[in-house]
């Protein structure tokens, strides 16, 4: 998009302000709080409270029911079954500035992908045990897709290589 990746953020952030909602940067939940088995509230490591009919957690299930929730809620076994998940495969992304323009040196294209192997389950297991060398990774030349995001003969580029989340 126009203005970059940064461009959706902003139009998400817009369309939840005009729906009527907040957003609060730099706001670690410390607690969800239950009531009669529903969530109602939060609060964040700086003792502010929260209040919903509905809440969205976008990180570890393990954290958001054990630690945030608390698992006096849950039967034993679903606690149990939640701390036997297999963690997912996660990512590993630089960015890099160049000093320069892909373009004028025939590189056309915004999204190369690179593989050593077609067989998917094969990089699957690379990104898993760590073995980059046979990874597969994407490149974005964000320079190439927006040509404003870049300074006159220099490039903007960002590398993905998906990765075991154990490594981390």
């Amino acid at each position: 998009p126009k203005g970059g990746s940064q461009a959706f953020s902003n139009a998400f952030a817009e369309a939840i302000k005009a729906g009527g909602g907040d957003i609060l940067l730099n706001s670690e939940v410390e607690k969800i709080m239950v009531e009669k088995n529903n969530a109602k509230g939060v609060r964040t490591k700086k003792g502010e409270t929260f209040f919903a009919d509905a809440f969205v957690s976008g990180m570890d299930v393990r954290k958001t029911f054990c630690d945030l929730i608390g698992n006096e809620y849950f039967p034993r076994n679903y606690i149990e079954e939640i701390n036997h998940m297999e963690d997912s495969i996660s990512a590993f992304q630089l960015y890099f500035g160049l000093n320069v323009d892909l373009r004028e040196i025939g590189v056309r294209d915004y999204e190369i992908f690179v593989a050593s192997d077609y067989d998917l389950d094969k990089q699957y297991e690379a990104c898993q045990k760590g073995l980059m060398d046979e990874a597969p990774y994407i490149m974005t030349i964000y320079s190439n897709l927006d040509h404003e995001r870049a300074a006159s003969g220099k490039s903007i580029v960002g590398v993905v290589v998906m990765s075991g989340y154990h490594l981390w």
